[in-house]
């Protein structure tokens, strides 16, 4: 098990891991949640209370997360990020998208999707965050994470799902 050193203080406060989902990045376990930081933990051995290989101030983060590699793209309160894990487990932040971009990231097509809460569908540039295109998708919940198959984009919105057809 982990948890992290500030895990009472975190509790009391509903600032605890239990807003994202954990992503297994090589031998790491990338974790983050409400309270704003990051923590790579061993994917072999957690390391108890404290026991992170790393943490580092990343973003308030609400969702699940996309992995491609070392990158973990990270569904934040203020625009998605795309995280490096290092061969040490230390993290880096390649980028930031537009603040609005804060759903739950997928990877699929070359690119990395997100829907914003005003239920606008956001293809990003793996590389840079950038948008490359949006589609109006009608209103979605905070936790809408859309699914790709081929060159449909599915996406749950409140009033039913919506396909976005891509490429």
């Amino acid at each position: 098990s982990f948890s992290p050193t500030t895990w009472a203080c975190d509790n009391a406060a509903d600032l605890d891991l239990g807003s994202q989902g954990p992503a297994i990045v090589g031998p790491f376990v990338f974790s983050a949640g409400k309270s704003g930081t990051a923590y790579v933990l061993r994917l072999d051995h957690f390391g108890g209370i404290g026991g992170e290989v790393s943490q580092a101030p990343i973003c308030k983060s609400y969702g699940d997360t996309a992995v491609e590699g070392d990158i973990v793209y990270v569904p934040c309160d203020d625009g998605v990020r795309a995280v490096l894990v290092d061969n040490g487990g230390e993290l880096h932040v390649r980028w930031h998208a537009d603040s609005a971009v804060t759903g739950s990231p997928i990877l699929g097509g070359g690119n990395v999707w997100s829907v914003d809460p005003a239920g606008v569908l956001h293809a990003l540039d793996p590389a840079s965050g950038a948008t490359l295109g949006s589609a109006s998708v009608g209103e979605t919940s905070r936790f809408a994470t859309p699914a790709i198959r081929g060159s449909d984009v599915v996406v749950p919105t409140l009033a039913g799902l919506t396909v976005v057809r891509v490429g």
